[in-house]
């Protein structure tokens, strides 16, 4: 069986729409790229929003800390840390195939029973 794609073509089409800055203050209703999620922790849990000129492999968002939500953040995001990641020999992170690319990052938030932050009211 094939592994997933955590980014796929309409992904890296929405980041090069979306530098990083281009939705600074957006809160809930900047757009998201993917959300991607580790299916057997749910631990964490990755809200993409912005892509880099110059990296194809380091991105903006907001990262979900589900464990403690007071710990959640926004920050930069290396998605070859993500695809490295392996539990029981198998990919650790997937993408979440019911968030479309574009959505508003309250909605997805909303749609996957993950916290908003506190200070968004």
């Amino acid at each position: 069986m094939a592994q997933q794609k955590l980014i796929t073509a309409e992904v890296k089409k929405f980041l090069k729409k979306h530098p990083s800055g281009s939705q600074d203050g957006l809160k809930g209703e900047a757009k998201v790229a993917c959300r991607l999620f580790c299916p057997f922790t749910h631990a964490l849990t990755w809200y993409i929003l912005e892509g880099y000129e110059d990296s194809e492999n380091l991105v903006y968002g907001y990262v979900v800390n589900n464990a403690n939500p007071d710990f959640s953040e926004y920050g930069d995001i290396d998605l070859n840390e993500l695809k490295g990641l392996k539990q029981f020999g198998c990919p650790a992170v997937e993408r979440d195939i019911s968030i479309p690319v574009g959505m508003t990052l309250k909605e997805a938030l909303e749609k996957s029973s993950d916290p908003k932050p506190d200070w968004w009211d």
